[in-house]
């Protein structure tokens, strides 16, 4: 996968936000429709156990990919996490750093290249529960105890230095499955789907068909919102999602509820452009990686929001079209509105077909 015009920001997942959330709050009566169903997509999750978006925005990706093609199939964004925190801490050894912060220096490739290197598996043959449910705490300590007693015996660090094909080594790989406690699965590890045979690899390629290099990282500058909606809206038409990573903001002052953004976007199910910029957007509290599934036009036929499948659960929200529903199947979908999505530092994953080849040389690719 190849980069465009990246900025210097860094995209920080934030936690499940609904935690913080008052899911009392009544629904404010402002509807929308969008005139066109979404596209084909599966169905909205909660990020818990694995609270890293960019996990479950790339098995959303890949899983609509499959839908497409008439393979209705669930996967382990849990699997992908884990050989990310893999990777990060076999970076740990390599450069010689103890401090094991996971959730720090989130790209938006993360998915991207995690998929790259390897594999996805189905969720039903791969799925994680933690020791502890309070948010992966007792699994961080115990991983920080790991890297902190590995880098204190460079004997056991040589022993991890090498790698094979896949970039995996095994003792490595199989000692970080014991401080997880389940098996993590190597990328050339043989199992069987519907009969079948495949590695985590071959999955992705052969069943999933679905090709990371296809797709590519674009940050467009704040001059060309309409043009980087106008991108989003004709891969939307050709029935591919695209991956949105977007900047969440805090309150100045978020112990009042009356200004409290979370609060606001609960109740309306809507990132208003209203919302910033002004009191409400005064820090940055993070990042947060979705899928866009549809979009939004005004009278002059320009798109002006998109409609986002968030991993936030289906407990508040609107549908795939952006309108109001009780129904909690059809819950999870928030609207974005440009003036909001462009107030931070937006990133797009989308296919690099509909990528135009600009003349600035940070662009092209």
């Amino acid at each position: 996968m190849k980069k465009i015009k990246r900025s210097a920001n860094v995209m920080i997942c934030l936690l499940a936000l609904p935690c913080l959330f008052n899911y009392a709050a009544a629904s404010v009566a402002v509807d929308f429709y969008a005139k066109q169903p979404a596209v084909i997509h599966s169905s909205v999750q909660r990020q818990f156990p694995v609270d890293d978006c960019w996990a479950f925005e790339i098995t959303g990706l890949m899983e609509g990919g499959a839908l497409r093609q008439g393979h209705q199939v669930e996967l382990s964004p849990e699997y992908l996490d884990l050989y990310w925190i893999y990777t990060q801490i076999y970076n740990n050894f390599k450069t010689g750093n103890a401090n094991f912060v996971p959730d720090e220096g989130f790209e938006g490739s993360a998915g991207l290249n995690t998929v790259k290197k390897f594999g996805a598996v189905p969720k039903k043959l791969f799925s994680y529960t933690p020791v502890t449910l309070d948010d992966d705490t007792n699994l961080m300590n115990r991983i920080q105890a790991f890297v902190n007693q590995t880098m204190s015996d460079p004997k056991q660090i040589a022993q991890y230095e090498s790698v094979d094909e896949n970039g995996i080594n095994e003792k490595l790989l199989s000692d970080f499955s014991n401080v997880v406690g389940v098996h993590l699965p190597k990328p050339d590890e043989v199992f069987k789907f519907n009969g079948k045979a495949y590695t985590p690899k071959s999955f992705v390629s052969r069943y999933l068909k679905f090709k990371p290099d296809d797709f590519v990282l674009f940050t467009p500058q704040s001059s060309e919102i309409q043009s980087s909606m106008n991108l989003i809206r004709q891969a939307l038409k050709s029935g591919t999602q695209v991956g949105i990573g977007f900047t969440l903001f805090q309150d100045a002052i978020p112990s009042d509820p009356s200004t409290n953004i979370f609060e606001m976007v609960s109740k309306t199910g809507i990132f208003s452009s209203d919302l910033c910029p002004n009191q409400h957007c005064a820090t940055v509290r993070g990042g947060h990686v979705v899928l866009a599934v549809n979009w939004l036009e005004d009278a002059n036929a320009n798109v002006n929001a998109i409609i986002i499948k968030n991993s936030w659960g289906t407990q508040f929200g609107r549908d795939d079209r952006g309108s109001l529903t009780n129904d909690p199947t059809k819950k999870g979908f928030f609207i974005i509105e440009n003036g909001y999505l462009f107030n931070g530092v937006p990133e797009f994953v989308i296919p690099k077909k509909f990528i135009p080849k600009l003349n600035n040389e940070d662009k092209t690719y």
